[in-house]
């Protein structure tokens, strides 16, 4: 009996233990969100029919995170005039949730607690007619105090150099690049040659820009790493990152995963 009663009194405890760890979570500052250069709007970059949208918190009591469908006047109908009018002059034929339809998963969200506080709920993408201007569009919506940001969506497509990719034209100079064999596989660390991601070959093609954003999560990166620290990023709070298994801002470099050698280009673990 005392040990059934011990036991009834640990699932309590862990119980309520876990309901006051949930509510006493901090969750992370979201930092200001890099513009997009102007010279990256050219309307052969983007795609003519779609654009990206943050609606404001005010606005998503009233427009669920859900898929909207055109209506009989060929556009979307939400209820907001401030909206509609936009939706008609755009012959806007859809919104699609970003991060998909959070509010309705079946079975309900266990983490749209934090969704929220990502502000996920928000994105949505925007199909319009192909006869819309896509530019006017954007800059149409980003004006309305409905809308908190919007952004196109660009065209994707396979790039190559016309190099012979058997024979690559760029290896850094890194003192230590030789012991990385996932990048280039000699048979150096008695692996089989070959049996890597063929970053040189990919060199060949593109080797980055500083004005890129990149994020890698695993081990925290070790940012005051010479190859590194000229590059970080932080947000307004100096803060390098986020530790997503103690939910601080705590980062603990580790051994795995901080790959400093990629070009120049920001890692962020």
């Amino acid at each position: 009996m005392k040990r059934i009663l011990a036991f009834a009194s640990w699932v309590i405890f862990t119980y309520i233990s876990s309901l006051i760890y949930a509510q006493s979570v901090d969750f992370p500052q979201i930092g200001d969100r890099p513009p997009i250069p102007e010279t990256y709007l050219q309307q052969a970059s983007i795609e003519s029919a779609k654009l990206q949208l943050k609606i404001s918190p005010d606005l998503a009591t009233t427009l669920p995170d859900d898929t909207l469908l055109a209506g009989s006047g060929g556009y979307v109908v939400t209820g907001v005039s401030g909206l509609d009018a936009l939706n008609s002059e755009f012959k806007v034929l859809a919104y699609y949730p970003l991060f998909g339809a959070l509010k309705t998963q079946p079975n309900g969200n266990p983490f749209r607690a934090r969704h929220e506080a990502w502000e996920l709920p928000l994105w949505f993408e925007l199909k319009l007619d192909p006869s819309s201007n896509i530019l006017q569009a954007i800059e149409a919506f980003t004006s309305s105090d409905l809308i908190m940001l919007v952004e196109p969506v660009f065209k994707k497509q396979l790039s190559s150099s016309g190099v012979d990719d058997k024979n690559p034209q760029y290896t850094p100079n890194d003192p230590s690049y030789n012991l990385h064999w996932h990048y280039h596989n000699t048979g150096q660390s008695g692996g089989t040659a070959g049996a890597d991601i063929d970053l040189e070959n990919a060199w060949n093609i593109e080797k980055g820009h500083s004005d890129v954003i990149v994020a890698i999560i695993d081990d925290a990166i070790q940012y005051d790493h010479p190859d590194l620290t000229g590059n970080m990023w932080t947000t307004a709070t100096q803060n390098y990152g986020y530790n997503f298994v103690t939910s601080s801002t705590t980062l603990n470099p580790g051994n795995h995963g901080t790959h400093s050698h990629c070009g120049d280009v920001l890692e962020w673990h």
